[in-house]
C-alpha cells in the first residue's frame, strides 16, 4: 500500500446538504477530511467489492470474466474464473459466494444468471430463470438478508437495451421470484437496512436512490424516494452521473457510489445530502466497509479519467474514515 499523492488527498470534497445552488454548495467543507490511500492496483476497472470473515476483498474483473482475492497487504490473485461478466458479488452466512453474471451482449436471448460458488470459487450451481420461467437479462447487485436468509438483486437489463429494470427475491433453498416488474429506470446497487425491512435501490437513469417497504421477504411496498442525487456532468459517459453501488454503515447513513463523477456521497437515515469524497479518480463503481476495522470504506474506481482510457486498469481507494465521521460499521457477512 501507498499513501496518494497530498493532491490527490486535498482533493477530497465534502459538502454541505443539498440545495438549489448545489454547485456554490460543494464549496463549503462540512465534515472532516478522511485518510485517503491506495491499497491495490487491478487489470482492468470493474464492481463487486466485498470482504469475507478474514478480511480478504474479493472484487470482479468483468472484462476478464474472473473473480479476483486481494489480502490484508494488497496483493492481487485470480480467485475464479466460473462467472461470464461478474458485477455483484456477497458471501452467504455458510462461507459461500453469490455472483451476478451479465448476459451475452450480442444475443439477446443468452440470460444471465446467479452464480453459487464454494468457497474456493468452484461452481455449485447457476441459475438463469426466476421459478415462474423469466429469464435473467443482465443480474447487477445482490443484498443478502440477514434476518430471513435468502436475498435481493437489481437485474437492470442489458446496457443500452432500453429493458424494463426487475428486482428478484430469491429464498433461503434458492427459489427465484420476480418481485417488482418494470417501472425502474435501470435499477442497480441495492443494500438492506441492518434490522431487514427498508430495501435501497440506486435508480441510476433517474439519478436517485429509491427504498421499498419490505412486508415480507419478498414482499415490498411501492418505491418512494429516499434521495434525488446532485446533478453532476458524467465524465465517463456524458450526460449526467448516475448512483451505482450502495452502502450502509450502522448509524442508517448511505454512502453512494456516483458513477461518471468520482465521487462518493453521503447521505443520512432521512435521505439528506450529508457531503462527498472525492476518489482521485474520475469514476466510481462500487464500494464496502472493511469488517476488520469496521470503518475503512474501499472504493472501486477506475484509473482512468474517461471511458476511452478503460484499459489504464483499476484501483481500491482505502477511506479511513475512523477518527473523521466517526463510522462504525459491523460486518454484512
Amino acid at each position: 500500500m501507498r499513501a496518494l499523492t497530498h493532491s490527490i488527498a486535498a482533493a477530497i470534497l465534502v459538502v454541505a446538504p443539498a440545495s438549489a445552488d448545489t454547485e456554490r454548495a460543494t464549496d463549503r467543507l462540512a465534515l472532516p477530511v478522511p485518510e485517503l490511500s491506495l491499497f491495490a492496483k487491478t487489470p482492468n476497472f470493474g464492481e463487486g467489492l466485498v470482504f469475507d470473515t478474514d478480511g480478504r476483498l474479493f472484487v470482479s474483473d468483468a472484462f476478464n470474466n474472473m473473480l479476483l482475492v486481494i489480502d490484508r497487504e494488497g496483493t492481487v490473485a485470480e480467485w475464479s474464473d466460473e462467472v461470464r461478466l461478474p458485477n455483484g458479488h456477497k458471501i452467504l452466512r455458510d462461507g459461500t459466494h453469490i455472483v451476478m453474471e451479465g448476459g451475452a451482449t450480442d444475443d439477446a436471448d443468452a440470460p444471465g444468471g446467479i452464480v453459487h460458488l464454494d468457497f474456493n470459487g468452484e461452481l455449485i450451481r447457476r441459475i438463469t430463470e426466476s421459478a415462474e420461467g423469466v429469464k435473467l437479462r443482465w443480474p447487477n447487485d445482490v443484498a443478502i438478508d440477514l434476518r430471513n436468509g435468502g436475498f435481493y438483486f437489481t437485474d437492470p437489463g442489458r446496457f443500452m437495451g432500453n429493458e424494463p429494470g426487475r428486482i428478484f427475491h430469491v429464498s433461503p433453498d434458492f427459489a427465484v421470484r420476480l418481485v417488482i416488474d418494470g417501472g425502474l429506470d435501470f435499477p442497480n446497487g441495492i443494500v438492506l437496512s441492518p434490522d431487514g425491512e427498508v430495501l435501497y435501490v440506486a435508480e441510476s437513469l433517474q439519478n436517485r436512490i429509491l427504498v421499498f417497504d419490505i412486508t415480507a421477504p419478498g414482499e415490498l411496498s411501492p418505491p418512494r424516494v429516499f434521495a434525488e442525487m446532485p446533478s453532476v456532468p458524467n465524465h465517463w459517459l456524458g450526460g449526467e452521473a448516475e448512483p451505482d453501488g450502495i452502502a450502509l454503515d450502522t448509524d442508517g447513513r448511505l454512502y453512494v457510489a456516483h458513477f461518471g463523477a468520482g465521487l462518493v456521497r453521503v447521505f443520512s437515515p432521512e435521505g439528506e445530502l450529508l457531503g462527498s469524497y472525492a476518489s482521485g479518480s474520475g469514476t466510481v463503481t462500487n464500494l464496502a466497509f472493511d469488517p476488520v476495522t469496521r470503518s475503512d470504506l474501499y472504493v472501486y474506481a477506475a484509473t482512468g479519467l474517461s471511458f476511452d482510457e478503460i484499459g489504464r486498469g483499476g484501483e481500491l481507494i482505502r477511506l479511513r474514515l475512523e477518527g473523521a465521521s466517526g463510522v462504525r460499521l459491523a460486518p454484512e457477512e
